[in-house]
């Protein structure tokens, strides 16, 4: 069983061995991700009407590239640090800056994995959202014609019902 004060306490205890790695490392990291970020906007200027140039996306793709980098390097860090912390060293600045590539490969790994999983329901649900937005839009222009057989289908399908449970 897991005791939240006990852990509250224990990682307190581990971050307090060196607090301004800890807080160096994760200004660090927000640094470098706060100046990516104009050049991920890129894209949001071209959604408010202004026209993209292959540079545009090009430069969209380096830096949202160099961020999810960033990002699964600040994790290997913080979770090496974490770790020196609680087996009771004194993580250094250095230490959490340490390139490490397997951890690198099993972060992103996860990260693949993780996105995967999120995107199938959230893919299902945009196909359904536009098949129904769809299906408005041509009712809407006179597209499509319903006739009073399919609007009246749910009763039918009921009376037939009724028919067949009452027949057994």
């Amino acid at each position: 069983r897991l005791n939240i004060g006990d852990a509250v306490h224990d990682g307190w205890t581990a971050f307090c061995r060196a607090p301004w790695s800890f807080v160096i490392y994760a200004l660090l990291l927000t640094g470098v991700q706060i100046l990516l970020q104009p050049l991920q906007e890129q894209v949001l200027r071209g959604a408010r009407g202004d026209t993209l140039g292959p540079l545009d996306w090009l430069l969209f793709l380096l830096a949202f590239t160099a961020s999810l980098a960033v990002s699964c390097w600040g994790n290997v860090g913080m979770v090496r640090g974490a770790w020196q912390a609680l087996a009771g060293e004194r993580p250094t600045l250095i230490s959490l800056l340490r390139w490490d590539g397997p951890a690198f490969r099993r972060v992103f790994m996860a990260w693949i994995t993780l996105s995967t999983i999120l995107s199938i329901p959230l893919l299902v649900m945009l196909a359904v959202l536009a098949g129904a937005l769809g299906v408005a839009w041509l009712l809407e222009r006179g597209g499509l014609q319903l006739s009073d057989a399919i609007l009246n289908l749910p009763v039918l399908l009921d009376r037939k019902s009724t028919r067949l449970n009452s027949s057994h």
